[in-house]
Parts: C-alpha cells; sequence; structure tokens
C-alpha cells in the first residue's frame, strides 16, 4: 500500500480529519512513522524492539496521541536506517 493510499484511507475518517487539521504536526510525524515502518515491513513491536522503545509508546505515535520528542525520533529513525531531516517553512 503506497502514502496516497495510506492517507486516502486515513482521511475518509471524519474524526481523525477534524483531528489532524487541529494537530498537523502530531499527524505528520505518526503518518511519515507509520509509512516508513510499513515500507520496511515491520510490525510495530518489531520496529519497538529495534528502537529500544515500547511498542505502546510506538503505538500512541502513530495514532497521534502523543508528540515525540527529538531524541525519540533519532531512535526510530536509526532503527529504520532513516535521517531526520528538519525545515522551517
Amino acid at each position: 500500500m503506497g502514502i496516497k493510499r495510506i492517507k486516502y484511507e486515513l482521511f475518509k475518517n471524519k474524526s481523525f480529519k477534524d483531528y489532524s487539521e487541529k494537530n498537523r504536526l502530531q499527524h505528520e510525524i505518526s503518518v511519515m512513522v507509520m509509512v516508513a515502518r510499513i515500507k520496511a515491513g515491520l510490525t510495530q513491536v518489531q520496529l519497538s524492539k529495534k528502537a529500544k522503545l515500547t511498542q505502546s509508546s510506538l503505538g500512541r505515535l502513530e495514532t497521534g496521541n502523543h508528540l515525540p520528542n527529538l531524541k525519540t525520533l533519532q531512535k526510530i529513525a536509526k532503527a529504520l536506517g532513516k535521517n531526520i531531516i528538519i525545515k522551517l517553512k
């Protein structure tokens, strides 16, 4: 499943869409992490072990219920073999 399809499916849910508009940064991070994890072929349990996080904390991040700190994002990026790039617009 590609990124466009995942986003399309998520945004069909009105509650998800309303919440994401209020919490755009959390939403963008959650979608990026979830898509990267899925593309890597990992479950939440597998990624959380690789990143040395609890599965529940990764789950909260992916549902947009938690805004992670930079250290947590670095752990996830490293576990996925990715880099973090921050841009100010």
